[in-house]
């Protein structure tokens, strides 16, 4: 038998389950958490570090979990500002096209009747 008809030895197993990755789960401190509001209140720099914050799977999971409930929190008070204004711009539109009918149907009624 020559080298070549012999079995090639096979690959080592993949491993069967994926590493765990290491969550930082203590405590943070006072000073900690006023670090970490006093970054997130720069305008820019805040949003990055609330966007690396809020996917960083290492980090502190207390200030994982902040940064996510943040978005959440103001991504519902965007939806809600956009609902309420829709409706007001809806009513004050409604309401100046009855101005409008009421105006053209009753001209003596209007200040600007000559």
């Amino acid at each position: 038998m020559n080298e070549q008809d012999m079995p090639q030895p096979l690959p080592p197993p993949l491993p069967s389950e994926p590493p765990q990755i290491e969550e930082d789960t203590s405590v943070m401190s006072m000073t900690d958490w006023l670090k970490s509001l006093l970054l997130a209140m720069i305008p820019i720099a805040g949003l990055v570090f609330l966007i690396m914050w809020a996917v960083d799977n290492t980090g502190n999971v207390n200030r994982r979990n902040y940064a996510r409930a943040y978005f959440i929190v103001v991504g519902v008070m965007y939806a809600v500002t956009i609902v309420i204004t829709t409706a007001i711009y809806f009513v004050m539109f409604v309401m100046f096209i009855m101005l409008g009918v009421a105006m053209v149907s009753f001209p003596e009624l209007s200040i600007w009747y000559l």
